[in-house]
């Protein structure tokens, strides 16, 4: 496919993001993976796509992939941007495309059922020790300390049997189809306008997912645990996201992680999902707990500025969230 590149966007990811355009004069997105890692994870989240825009019900929700090689996806560029940036835009609209967009990720959840198996509960748990223990791995990797607190202690529960026994508690329901799993509002697109289907499309899906029955798998309780520690927790205490200053205009500023949650309980496809699902608060906080650990690593090894210092100020918010686990 060929595209003259005409601008960049800035990201987090390990990829180097742009904007191109067609011989035709069609905007496309450019993602290209800048190291063997982010390769290996850019091939997931291309394969995850493709598999759900399969599924015929549920494509809108998906960009279609125009090209993809090794390295580089080409995606099309929505005109409209991110749901992000719309919290620049009046207040209660944009509480309530949040809560509709976390309500659309539900209801994509829920639309099929985990595949039996001798314990789909069983490879739920599974599931979270494996989220919990891969950012536990990582921290050596981006040059975290990973014998300080509280690193240790998390290290200490997984080997002691601290860590399974909560998740034992929090797990009592088994997966659901894996809609996101990255669900932070840069990574939710808004559909351009008379564009037939869904109002959002899901982008930068994370695509190491459980596989089972042809299908991916997820829980999307984590992925409302990404929302609240990323809006509610991380871009307060940092002040700035990626570069951008988060000022006292956006639509997050004063939302809290219980309002945000309180939204997207008052949507259908969210209230069906907690009634069969009696320990997802629990479940919430194991989440916020596994996506701080996971940004710690990440502001060590890519944030634009600041590195050290960012990663110390996640660290003190999850050495809150870890004890708030603990008591709960």
């Amino acid at each position: 496919m060929k595209y003259q590149l005409i601008r960049h966007i800035p990201t987090m990811t390990g990829c180097s993001v742009e904007v191109g355009v067609l011989p035709d004069g069609r905007e496309v997105v450019v993602k290209r993976a800048l190291t063997p890692a982010a390769a290996r994870a850019l091939a997931a989240s291309v394969r995850q796509v493709r598999c759900l825009r399969e599924l015929p019900e549920l494509a809108g929700y998906y960009p279609r992939v125009l090209a993809y090689a090794e390295d580089t996806v080409v995606l099309p560029c929505y005109s409209q941007g991110t749901l992000d940036a719309a919290g620049a835009g009046p207040r209660d609209a944009f509480r309530r495309q949040v809560s509709e967009a976390v309500d659309c990720l539900f209801a994509i959840s829920s639309s099929r059922s985990f595949p039996v198996e001798p314990s789909p509960t069983a490879a739920a748990r599974a599931f979270w020790r494996s989220q919990l223990t891969r950012r536990l791995d990582r921290l050596e990797r981006a040059g975290v300390r990973p014998g300080g607190e509280p690193f240790r202690a998390i290290a200490r529960g997984l080997a002691d049997g601290l860590v399974g026994r909560i998740i034992d508690r929090a797990v009592s329901r088994p997966l659901g189809l894996a809609a996101h799993g990255d669900f932070a509002l840069a990574n939710v697109l808004l559909a351009d306008p008379g564009e037939a289907g869904p109002p959002f499309r899901f982008i930068d899906l994370r695509g190491d997912t459980v596989w089972a029955g042809g299908l991916p798998w997820w829980d999307p309780i984590l992925d409302l645990a990404t929302l609240v520690t990323f809006h509610a927790l991380i871009e307060p205490a940092l002040g700035v996201r990626e570069g951008i200053a988060r000022g006292p205009d956006h639509g997050l500023a004063e939302l809290g992680r219980d309002e945000l949650v309180e939204d997207a309980l008052a949507r259908p496809s969210v209230r069906d999902w907690v009634a069969g699902d009696p320990t997802w608060r629990l479940r919430t906080q194991l989440g916020i707990v596994v996506r701080l650990l996971g940004s710690v690593s990440a502001q060590r090894a890519s944030a634009p500025r600041d590195r050290a210092a960012r990663a110390d100020i996640v660290t003190e918010l999850l050495v809150h969230e870890w004890r708030n686990l603990l008591s709960c």
